[in-house]
């Protein structure tokens, strides 16, 4: 989170919507806010996937308002580009498509890791995930992860999903759980 205040704070363009390539200077003029990708995604498209995965583990709606509005702000031009805008184009579907944040409880090893297997297995850029114990999470952690925050009566070992703060129910099976974070997508 300090970083995302760090690169708004040097690097923000403000209503012309994203961030700028370099910091201010003598020449204001030669600042940009790069829509094209090249052999790296623009620095804005990373940012605005950086504030899509914060707001789901944070639920601050301030960092994925600043994504909408940015993305609404160059929705012309990122139309023209089409896909020399990959970056953009893959925050802007991140926000469109359903995310999932999914929260793994158990105290059985084997069990659990069968579970956490199935997002990463994924590579899931619309999937954020951690692991607690069988009584949940304690009060550091879900000071740290908001989205774990009343995830409880876990029970031995359970996978719990949710949509953008929409809880889903929980699971056991390595193969619920993949089919509930393949709902919404064409893979």
């Amino acid at each position: 989170m300090t970083l995302v205040k760090e690169a708004d704070a040097r690097f923000g363009a403000g209503e012309r919507g994203g961030w700028y390539d370099a910091e201010g200077g003598a020449t204001p003029f030669a600042r940009s806010v790069t829509l094209d990708d090249s052999v790296e995604p623009s620095g804005t498209a990373v940012l605005l996937e950086v504030r899509i995965a914060l707001g789901a583990l944070t639920l601050e709606e301030s960092l994925t308002s600043v994504v909408d509005s940015c993305l609404r702000a160059r929705a012309n031009e990122l139309r023209a580009n089409g896909m020399e805008s990959a970056g953009w184009l893959d925050a802007a579907l991140l926000r469109v498509g359903p995310y999932y944040d999914v929260v793994v409880a158990g105290d059985d090893d084997v069990a659990v890791e069968r579970l956490e297997h199935v997002s990463r297995a994924l590579g899931a850029s619309w999937v954020v995930s951690a692991r607690v114990a069988t009584r949940g999470p304690d009060a550091p952690f879900e000071r740290l992860v908001v989205a774990s925050r009343g995830k409880t009566g876990w029970g031995p070992l359970r996978g719990r999903s949710c949509v953008w703060r929409g809880l889903q129910d929980p699971t056991t099976e390595p193969t619920d759980l993949r089919a509930t974070l393949l709902r919404g997508w064409k893979l």
